[in-house]
């Protein structure tokens, strides 16, 4: 998989600065929306053909869970209408738990903490008039996200140089999914902890001590309400190179 900025930091993240539904209105009927329901996932399609499929649970428009490959499962817990824990198993047996903290409706710290092992790490956020937000966390450094128009363009990091996104105007999978607009994720994956941009970025661009280079493109098919259901990219500029994506939304 890629290498990408804030996934060190947490599961990395991308802001895009939509309003949250106030606290106590009532969550809608989920076939109302277009939401994912299952995502088949290939890492490296020239050595797997088949892949990963993750499913989704949901209550109304808020998730529940998603399973990865009958074994992997992330479980969701809103206070609200902001999710501020997410619990990753391993066959049911608890691995890892993310806590979030909100202050007037924006995400400002995540912490991560391994079960296995004494390893936590909390990243902090800070909001700058100008839209940008400065990140620093404990073991990683700091840096500076840039958005437009709801995506993140930026991601500049004291340490790890600068990547930089490009995307496209149709609708991202997990745009109708409740407290996702506040979070800060920016990766494609095969679950909601990868992914929950307004679109789809189709570019990634690395600039690391003056050199430059694509760490991947991407090729989007829609379906006729405007939200991908396949996603061929091409990582790291290489020829031949490909992860695979499917969406399935009923």
């Amino acid at each position: 998989m890629k290498k990408l900025k804030l996934s060190r930091l947490v599961l990395l993240l991308t802001l895009t600065f939509l309003s949250c539904s106030k606290d106590g209105d009532s969550t809608p009927d989920s076939s109302s929306l277009i939401l994912p329901k299952k995502i088949n996932y290939v890492e490296n399609t020239s050595i797997d053909k088949v892949g990963k499929d993750t499913y989704f649970t949901y209550n109304g428009n808020k998730i529940v869970s998603d399973l990865t490959d009958g074994r992997y499962k992330n479980v969701y817990t809103y206070t609200g209408d902001f999710i501020t824990k997410v619990e990753g198993f391993d066959y049911a047996k608890l691995t890892s738990t993310e806590d979030y903290t909100y202050t007037n409706g924006k995400l400002t710290s995540v912490t991560y903490k391994e079960t296995s092992a004494s390893y936590s790490k909390t990243t902090n956020f800070i909001y700058n008039s100008d839209g940008t937000v400065l990140y620093s966390s404990n073991g990683n450094g700091k840096g500076k996200l840039t958005f437009k128009n709801g995506n993140l363009i930026e991601d500049a990091s004291e340490n790890n140089g600068t990547e930089s996104y490009e995307y496209d105007t149709k609708n991202n999978p997990f745009k109708n999914i409740l407290g996702v607009s506040v979070l800060l994720y920016n990766h494609k994956g095969s679950g909601l902890t990868y992914n929950s941009a307004k679109n789809n970025y189709i570019k990634n661009i690395d600039l690391y001590n003056g050199s430059t280079s694509v760490l991947s493109t991407s090729v989007i098919t829609y379906n006729l309400d405007g939200y991908p259901i396949a996603d061929i990219e091409n990582n790291s500029g290489l020829t031949g190179n490909y992860s695979s994506y499917k969406y399935y939304y009923e």
